[in-house]
């Protein structure tokens, strides 16, 4: 009977190991964003293992965002210039889980400035045969960014109303989602970037609602060095699709 038992034991630890080993890993999905005046474009690790930087195909131009996916538990990302990567821009673990997160990389190629941030409350995206209803109009959310170092606090607003889409964003803030209608039609919205202290207009940036981005998240993101309409990195807006 005791030896019954002990082999009963010895089953069950094998087969508890077994399940560890095939239990699927959870992954985290990371859109990295690369706002980082002087560096041109990134390659970036998210697995935490030593590689060489030519087996990584993916690379995230300036100004342009990329999709990662990291195994959750503790992640290290570390991301270097295309140009010369034994220069290290960024080198940070994150405890990630199971969900959807920026990654923002604004400041210099001298001084890298970062900003990871969980996506809570993110709209649902209506997919062909999905069984969640519809609006009656066409959508596309829209959320802005400022990731301009040197730049003011900034607000926005539509060229076609007098109250503000975004009252005050200074560097480093994020708005939430707002759905703006994006019929079969083309619809354009001309956003005004405005200085928040003086209402002085900065530029104005014209952002098209079509069917190439219907029923989906898109972060205007404004990026460069304020005060500059030249350069490797003037002052303007991007557009990024979060997927």
């Amino acid at each position: 009977m005791r030896n019954f038992v002990i082999y009963l034991f010895i089953i069950a630890l094998l087969l508890g190991c077994k399940d560890e080993k095939t239990r699927p890993e959870e992954i985290g999905t990371i859109l990295v964003i690369n706002a980082i005046t002087g560096a041109g474009a990134v390659k970036v690790n998210p697995t935490g293992k030593s590689k060489a930087w030519s087996s990584f195909v993916l690379q995230t131009a300036y100004p342009a965002g990329t999709l990662y996916y990291a195994t959750t538990g503790n992640a290290n990302f570390t991301i270097v210039p295309v140009s010369d990567t034994t220069r290290i821009l960024f080198n940070r673990s994150f405890s990630l889980k199971a969900k959807m997160y920026t990654l923002y990389l604004s400041g210099t190629s001298a001084a890298t400035d970062t900003m990871l941030r969980e996506e809570v409350n993110y709209p649902n995206i209506i997919t062909a045969g999905s069984n969640i209803p519809s609006s009656a109009d066409s959508i596309v959310n829209v959320r802005f960014v400022n990731l301009s170092a040197n730049s003011p606090n900034l607000k926005v607003r539509l060229s076609t109303v007098t109250t503000n889409e975004v009252d005050n964003l200074p560097y480093k803030s994020i708005t939430a989602f707002k759905a703006y209608p994006a019929r079969l039609a083309s619809t354009v919205y001309s956003f005004q970037i405005r200085r928040a202290d003086t209402d002085a207009l900065i530029t104005t940036f014209n952002f098209s609602a079509t069917s190439a981005n219907r029923f989906k998240n898109v972060v205007l993101v404004m990026r460069g060095v304020f005060g500059t309409t030249t350069g490797t990195a003037p002052f303007g807006i991007t557009t990024i699709n979060y997927f």
